[in-house]
């Protein structure tokens, strides 16, 4: 029996853009300009990370995933919460109720290497769906990954002023719309091969036949 969940088109600042599937059992993502997938579900949420170009596959769990996503981040989710989130006005965002809330970040500037620089966000905001609920499994990944405020609802909009005093989208949503999720839609695909890292997936076919070339 399907399950009512949302379809939304969003927008990263970095992978362009993001289809997001979601209910309360399971979350998918697409980037068509990477060709990169990433799928997670009850009950074990596993993650599995997907290229629709090079048919390939990695599967971790979302403890590992979540480690690794806060090292690259580079401490920027610690600094999200440790300036603590006040809640704000209701919004409208792509159809949706949204929540706005606001933090701002007054830690002392740090020294890197003898030189005194901002700390990385100075002030964020992000709005989360009120019609969009996900699973406490998923709300604490989006929490401790992305510093993002530790509530049930979905993030539709995350915006922060940088050290640099300029300001930065870094999530929007263009599209929304109630989405009934068939059975097994948030399995990874079918047919496609195991590879042995999350870079290996990150190849396209050139990046990979080139590494081959190299090492013959």
């Amino acid at each position: 029996m399907a399950e009512t969940g949302w379809a939304l088109t969003q927008r990263n600042d970095s992978m362009g853009d993001l289809y997001v599937y979601i209910d309360n059992k399971g979350m998918k993502w697409n980037i068509p300009k990477q060709k990169i997938g990433f799928t997670t579900q009850a009950p074990d949420w596993k993650v599995s990370l997907f290229n629709d170009e090079t048919k390939m596959y990695f599967e971790t769990s979302l403890t590992d995933w979540q480690s690794k996503f806060s090292k690259m981040g580079k401490g920027g989710a610690a600094q999200l919460q440790n300036g603590g989130w006040q809640k704000g006005k209701t919004e409208k965002i792509a159809g949706l109720n949204c929540t706005k809330y606001v933090m701002t970040n007054n830690a002392p500037a740090a020294t890197v290497k003898g030189k005194r620089t901002l700390a990385a966000v100075r002030q964020a905001a992000c709005w989360l769906a009120n019609d969009i609920t996900m699973s406490p499994t998923l709300s604490d990944m989006f929490s401790k990954t992305y510093g993002l405020p530790a509530t049930k609802f979905f993030p539709v909009r995350v915006a922060f002023l940088g050290g640099d005093g300029r300001p930065h989208l870094a999530l929007d949503t263009f599209n929304s719309r109630p989405f009934n999720v068939p059975g097994g839609f948030f399995n990874r695909p079918q047919g496609y091969k195991p590879a042995k890292s999350e870079t290996e997936v990150f190849m396209d076919n050139d990046t990979r036949q080139f590494l081959k070339d190299l090492s013959q």
